[in-house]
């Protein structure tokens, strides 16, 4: 009984939070807090159906419909005419076509291996190597300054990792400790520009800045307990424990991502549970990481498992196969409010493939 009002406990004071929060005003919309929050979302997305770190292969990309044939249409617009005010009508009107619209792209690819397994009596420490590649990319097209000419938005990430990961458990609780150590390297690029700025400029997105990385040791930390049909779960990721010398700065910078979690088992017929749980990072509301959900997996064959999530803007449907050596999955998310800081929110569709250690 005490332990059934814990767990209410921790939903009110997370639903509490949120009511708090959300009376705040609406504030100018940011290109980077909003990547940073779809960023911490679908990273969530990712932490729901599997163990980061702990697989020999981890692919993962998220698109919206359209990013690629806006970047085509673009550079088509100022390949069109050597007259720069016929490019500048050209790439005017490409923007104008997706006013008011955000598109957005996340991929990541991660190579493991484990090391020898440690065992001293009933404790067990699992370590492994991983290399971690992501890069992920914001678009929006507004007219708020300027009615009569569009702005282009645009904000490129790029991170890579490579260290030390290693789970730590023992038979005696039902309690495990995840850890990472690692040197991560980051940089970005941010620019709004309109057409006129697009033409004289004569392009659109610079890669150039992708070369000045920021550079840091960081860790991760995880612990997971479980207690008969609840369970709880805390992180920090992206931890930073020193800057190295030769580093720069990042728009993006290095706050850590922080997310808590609780889980109930209500039927183990269907492996029926609803969890709760709350991401967040600076740069975003605290009841912007607010989530809720439910998980629904196949006991028998074929193993198919079904996620749904909730969060404050969108709806997230994941069917999933998952078996000892490979998980698949694919990822529907879809903005259950329009427009979100007066920008139309697009779908994201992902598909995930993942084989795991042993």
């Amino acid at each position: 009984m005490e332990t059934m009002k814990t767990q209410l406990l921790y939903i009110i004071v997370l639903w509490g939070l949120c009511c708090t929060f959300t009376y705040a005003a609406f504030q100018n919309r940011s290109e980077l807090k909003k990547y940073s929050l779809y960023r911490d979302r679908i990273y969530t997305d990712r932490l729901l159906t599997k163990d980061v770190y702990k697989n020999f292969f981890e692919f993962d990309l998220f698109y919206s419909k359209g990013i690629k044939t806006l970047i085509s249409e673009v550079k088509e617009a100022l390949d069109s005419s050597t007259n720069p005010l016929i490019k500048q009508l050209n790439v005017m009107e490409v923007l104008s076509k997706n006013i008011n619209t955000e598109k957005y792209v996340d991929v990541g690819l991660t190579i493991g291996t484990p090391l020898p397994y440690i065992k001293i009596k009933e404790h067990h420490l699992l370590p492994g190597l991983f290399v971690d590649v992501n890069a992920g990319t914001l678009f929006s097209i507004d007219n708020r300054v300027d009615p009569t000419d569009p702005r282009a938005n645009i904000y490129l990430k790029k991170d890579i990792k490579y260290g030390l990961n290693s789970k730590y458990k023992t038979n005696q609780n039902n309690t495990a400790f995840d850890f990472s150590l690692y040197k991560m390297l980051r940089s970005d690029f941010y620019a709004s520009k309109t057409s006129s700025q697009i033409v004289s400029e004569d392009n659109f997105i610079n890669l150039d800045s992708l070369t000045q990385d920021q550079k840091i040791i960081a860790s991760d930390f995880k612990y997971f307990k479980s207690e008969g049909r609840s369970s709880y779960l805390f992180e920090i990721r992206e931890l930073k424990l020193y800057t190295l010398s030769d580093s720069k700065d990042s728009y993006y910078g290095t706050k850590p991502f922080l997310r808590f979690e609780f889980d109930r088992l209500f039927n183990e017929t269907y492996g029926l549970s609803f969890f709760i749980g709350e991401h967040f990072r600076h740069r975003y509301k605290f009841a912007d990481g607010l989530y809720v959900g439910i998980r629904m997996r196949s006991l028998e064959k074929p193993p198919i498992a079904f996620i749904f999530k909730f969060d404050t803007d969108f709806m997230t449907f994941i069917p999933e196969l998952k078996t000892k050596w490979l998980i698949a999955n694919y990822k529907l998310i879809i903005p259950h409010s329009n427009p979100q800081d007066e920008i139309w929110a697009s779908t994201i569709h992902s598909v995930s493939l993942n084989i795991p250690f042993p």
